[in-house]
This record gives C-alpha cells, structure tokens and sequence, in this order.
C-alpha cells in the first residue's frame, strides 16, 4: 500500500482573512531580521536621549513595511513606550491584551508603567523572536540591557500588558501529492497512475507540481480524473478528502493497492567478460520488475602469475592464470630493470636496452630591493600595575601596543627599544590643600586612599626609603604629601621603519637542477636541459649447471691420479674430473745410526700411505754434543730436563738426528721421552752420573 497523509508545515498557521491588509514581510523574514540586530544599538529617531528600546520597535515596523509611528502622536516629545498600549496603530497589525493570547513568534510586546520589570516611568517594548514551551524569547533595546547579544528568556507567555501582532506576508503555497515536489512530472504517478489538479478553478497543466507564491488569501485544490494503471486499483485518500483549502505546505495522499503478480527471476552471474543482473522479482501479468535485477559488473579476469624457473638449459617463463575462469597466457619471465646514470649525452642502446629522457629545471630570481614604505614611534607602557586607574588620561595616552619586528616574502618591519620616561602615581587622601605636609600614599585605592595622581616626566627618580617609594614631587598635579610617589610605570619609545621587497634589476644565483617544473614569470628566469639513462630489461635466462663439490669415485695413491666425481644440484647431471697423485706421507723418522761428534749417523723415513711402504735415508751430520746438556751451555741442569720433557710431549721442534735430539736421548733409543727427561733431572742434582751413560 501506497499512503501519505494530509498535512499542513505548521499546526498554528491561520489563513489570512481575504480584506486584512498585511505587512509585507513573512514571519520568517521578520526573524530574520531580529538576528541581524544582535549586537547593534542604534538610535533610530535621533532623540538626546541616545538608543531607547521605542528605537528598536520603531525600526521593526519600518523594515515592516507599516510604521508604528511616534509613541504619542499628540506629544511626541512626551511620549513613552507604554503609550502604544492605547495609541492608534496601522491596519496590518493586530492587539490583543495578557487575557486575549499569549505571545508568538514576530509579536512587538508592550509592557505598562513597572509592569513586569519595566520602567516606572516609561514602560518597555521589545520584539518576541521565538516561543518554547512555556517561555518566549526576546530582543530589545534599553531598559538596562543595552545592546543585545543574545535573546533573552522572558518567563510566561502572558508576562505583557499587551502584544501587537503584525499580519504576516502568507508564505508561498504549495501543493504536494504523493511527493511530486520531487520535479515528476505533473499528474503522473509512475506506475500506479495518473490524475489531475484544479486550483482555484484552473485546471494545471504542463507543471512539475504546484507551486506558486504570489497566491494570498483561500486558495483551493481539487483532484480529479484518477486513473490507476494495470495490476494497480484506486483505495481514495487516506485522511483528508479530495478537495481543500491550501495552506503552505499542503500535501495530499492517493492510496492505490498493488495487485502484481510476482515472479522470481533467478539471478544471472556474471562473468570475467560479460556483465550479469542480480535475482529479482518480475510481475508475471505486466512484466514490470518489483525487485532486484541490478547490473553486476563483468568480473574482469583475476589473474595468479606463476613463474617456472629456468634450468640449466631452459629460460624462465611466467604464466598467468586466471583463478576464475582458467584462461590462461605466459611470456617470457623478465627480471628487473637495470637503469644506468643520467647523463647529458644520449647513449648508444645494446641489446635488450632502451633509452629513458626526463627534462631538469633550474631557475634564477631577481634579486629583491628593500622599499622604505613607511614608519614612526609610539609611545607606551611597558606595562600596568594592579593598582593603576584605568580611568586617567595617561592610561588611555600610553596604553597601546607597539610595532614588532617581523618579515615576510614581501615585507618586514625593523624595531628599535628605547626607555624615554616614566609615568610616577599614588593614591592618596586628595582631600587636603594646604599642604605639603607627609601624607600617607599608597599604591592601591582603599577607604583612605580615594584620590588618583599621576604625571609622565623624563626624570628617573631613584628609591629613596623602599622598594617602592621614589621622591619625586609635581605640586601642580598633588600637593598632599612630601613623599609624591609610590610606583612608576615604564615608558618605551618603539621607533619602527616598514619596507616591501619588490623585485630589482639584476639576476642572483642559478638554482641547482631539479626533477620539478618550475614556471617562468617577470622575476624568474627558467632554463631546461635534458639527461638519458639506459634502461636494461634481460630475460632470466638458463642457469647452467651448478656442480657441487665431487665425490671421489677412484682414490689416488702416491704414484697414480685417483677419479672425482661431480654432480649438477640442479638436474641431476654428472661429470668426472682427475684427482691428483696424494704424494708420500712420510713418518718422523727413525735413526738407525746416531752421529757422534766425529761420524755422521743415518735416520730412516717410512711411507705411512697404505700399500706404499716405500722408506727414504737422511744423513745425521756429525756433532759435538754432551749426553744431558739439551741446551749446550756445557752444564747437566734442569732446564735441559725440561727441554727434554717439552719434546718427549712435542712442544720442541729439534729433529732426530740433531745434536740436541742426540743430547736428549740420554738412553739411547732413538727417542726422547719422559724417561730421558728424568734421567737428566737425576743427573743434574746429582742423583746420577751422566759419565755412566
């Protein structure tokens, strides 16, 4: 079911009766107007007696368009607000007393002689802007409240002695049937059906609805000629009736009930290519779509990009698939650019090279000339203490603000300080005349000290008896005390001198080159240059094998070359390289004839390789050694057993064969050991003769 209800903008509204004249402003005009005058006072008639709240009445009623008039047409130097309680007023206004109504919105409210906080001797008058609940709100001029900041709640709607209410300009009229103040078109309710409307005895044709401001008074409405269309029948209005008065506003229903007849459509997916419509619902016997079928987007085609690598003898290539429908496409896989250095001179491409330009700007500004354009001093006060009176000349003379110093792009202001005097003041009893005498002072005004001196001298007067008290006497300005003064106030001299920046003859310094353009103007100059780059793009292409470290599939001995075997990590694939011949690894030796200090002896080495057995002789030359003294300083001690011990455990490096390994091996073993260590040691704290070996 279609239903929307008759209703009018406001439950309050009244038509204008057809012979009442009317101001010529709307209620939301005159509101309007009352919001403008927050924060004004303004003497409207031009009285000595500055701005009075008749001023705001009377200013009110002009903008009206219907003047209210003088207070007291037969006095009018005598007249006050309340007299518009009973003077004649214009035909467009209305008035009612407390016991007639209550306050509205636009009403100029009057208020008797004390009445309701007025004036004992005026009265009062003001403007009710608007009504809440049980308060009205209003604006006026006078009665103590000066120019008006913000609306004033008045208690009651019946706080007045009486209310003179304007006749209000009707708002513009309009006629809404289900909603067709949306710009339908006129009569035509889509598909439910279609109608007609007849206002004032003029059938409408050719609108987008009903609308006309300029109609006063009663104006009606008819509709007529409903027509409902297929699977729609018409129910009548669901409150009101097909006939009426307009007020602003006015908005009549027509009520239909649908009769289609429904039928699910299932819905059409869409594809990566083709649009699709979503399910719905269709009548079966119009075919008119009740619900759904919206367009559903082509899906586009979803792509998921795999990269098969490249192998030792394969390129790389990427495949994109799409993960919806499956279609799919590969190109050859390409690794990512390489860019060279921008230079100025284009360079030669190779292969899989391309040549990328980009333009550089740079710029050079006139230099700037300082303009003098102005300046001056002020004079002022540092600043004021707590108990300075604000109302002596010298507060209103000193107490402005100086320049300050600043700049900008294309002006700056120089300041310079300086203390050129001092304001020196008191409190004091003012009241007697023959003096001076001592007198007490004070910096701040209490119930002795009433009377305020002060006067601006260049003299900087020291502290005489305090922190505070300075001795400086003006018998002109107060003669009530020796002691004149209690504080001073700095003055400061703000000399200032303005200047613009306007651009002068010669050029400054060229910028540096950068990416960013920059515009040419009267006080710039631009130049550009243009710089290239190679841009390399190369397929990933077969890898090569990758060969591990080999495995040794043949060993080698000391005469032949063995076999290592290497293996590809990527495919699998293998490769056979020599290994070299391993060499003999000979043992340390043995001595199979010790020298002696007149013979040489011989030591005997054997391959320790398996299988090898070969042996090799080295000749021992011959030396004078003695058993036991390892370190041949002619003594047996045991630092020779030491060197002995350190080489039975290898921390000694001598060779078999040697003089000193022969002076070790006291026992004659064709080794050094523990046993030869011991041995020495015996020897050398006489345990054991060393000529017995």
């Amino acid at each position: 079911m279609l239903v929307l209800a008759l209703a009018a903008a406001a439950c309050c509204f009244q038509a204008p009766r057809a012979d009442a004249a009317t101001v010529n402003k709307t209620l939301a005009e005159a509101q309007a107007w009352m919001d403008s005058k927050l924060g004004t006072a303004v003497n409207y008639d031009g009285s000595g007696s500055g701005v009075q709240c008749v001023d705001l009445a009377r200013m009110y009623s002009s903008y009206l368009g219907a003047d209210l008039g003088v207070a007291n047409p037969s006095n009018p130097t005598a007249g006050v607000a309340a007299d518009y309680i009973w003077q004649s007023i214009p035909a467009a206004y209305t008035r009612y007393t407390n016991s007639q109504t209550t306050a509205q919105a636009g009403d100029i409210f009057v208020n008797a002689k004390g009445a309701y906080g007025a004036s004992a001797n005026t009265g009062h008058v003001g403007l009710v802007h608007h009504v809440s609940g049980n308060n009205y709100y209003i604006i006026d001029y006078g009665n103590k409240r000066g120019a008006p900041n913000s609306y004033t709640k008045v208690e009651g709607l019946r706080s007045f002695s009486v209310v003179i209410r304007p006749n209000f300009k009707s708002a513009a009229f309009s006629l809404d049937v289900n909603g067709l103040l949306d710009g339908a078109v006129s009569g035509d309710l889509g598909d439910y059906g279609t109608f007609s409307i007849t206002v004032n005895g003029t059938k409408q044709t050719g609108l987008n609805d009903y609308y006309n401001a300029s109609l006063t008074g009663s104006v009606t409405y008819s509709i007529t000629d409903i027509k409902a269309t297929q699977c729609h029948k018409y129910e009548g209005v669901s409150s009101g009736s097909l006939s009426g008065t307009v007020s602003a506003n006015t908005k009549v229903a027509l009520s239909f009930t649908t009769a289609h007849t429904p039928l699910n459509v299932a819905e059409v997916p869409a594809t990566c290519t083709q649009p699709g419509v979503s399910a719905g619902q269709r009548c079966s016997v119009c075919g008119k779509p009740l619900s759904g079928f919206t367009e559903i987007p082509a899906l586009k085609h979803s792509y998921l990009q795999t990269r098969i690598p490249a192998t030792c003898t394969e390129d790389a290539v990427d495949v994109f698939t799409c993960a919806r429908c499956g279609e799919s496409y590969r190109q050859p896989a390409d690794a990512t650019p390489v860019y060279g250095e921008w230079t100025a001179e284009p360079p030669a491409p190779g292969e899989n090279q391309t040549v990328e330009t980009k333009t550089q700007y740079r710029y050079a500004d006139k230099l700037p000339v300082w303009t003098k354009t102005g300046g001056g001093t002020i004079d002022y006060a540092a600043s004021w203490p707590a108990g300075f009176s604000t109302s002596s000349p010298l507060y209103a003379a000193y107490n402005v603000s100086p320049k300050k110093a600043g700049e900008t792009e294309t002006s700056k202001i120089e300041v310079t300080t300086s203390t050129v005097g001092w304001i020196y003041w008191h409190w004091c009893r003012s009241s007697y005349a023959y003096g001076p005498i001592n007198r007490t002072i004070s910096s701040q005004k209490d119930g002795t000290h009433v009377g305020f001196h002060a006067f601006y001298s260049t003299a900087d007067a020291a502290v005489t008896t305090s922190a505070n008290a300075r001795r400086l006497d003006n018998k002109s300005v107060c003669t009530d005390t020796y002691w004149w003064i209690v504080e001073r106030v700095e003055i400061r001299r703000c000399s200032y001198t303005e200047y613009v920046k306007t651009p002068g003859d010669g050029w400054g310094e060229w910028s540096d080159w950068g990416d960013g353009p920059v515009a040419e103007t009267d006080g710039r100059r631009v130049e550009t240059r243009t710089l290239y780059r190679l841009k390399t793009e190369t397929p990933v292409r077969a890898t090569g094998h990758r060969w591990n470290a080999g495995e040794i599939t043949a060993a080698p001995t000391c005469r032949a070359e063995g076999e290592r075997t290497f293996t590809c990590t990527v495919c699998g694939a293998s490769r056979t390289a020599a290994e070299p011949m391993i060499g003999h690894t000979w043992d340390q030796g043995v001595v199979t004839l010790p020298a002696t200090a007149d013979a040489a002896g011989v030591l005997v080495y054997t391959c320790l390789s398996p299988g090898c057995g070969e042996v090799r002789a080295e000749t021992i030359p011959a030396g004078t050694f003695r058993l036991g003294d390892v370190d041949n300083d002619g003594s047996i001690a045991s630092s020779d057993a030491r060197l002995a011990l350190r080489r039975s455990v290898d921390l000694e490096d001598y060779a078999p064969g040697s003089a000193q390994f022969a002076a070790a091996d006291v026992d004659r073993d064709h080794m050094v050991t523990a046993a030869d260590a011991r041995k020495i040691l015996r020897a050398a704290v006489s345990l054991e003769n060393a000529a017995d070996w």
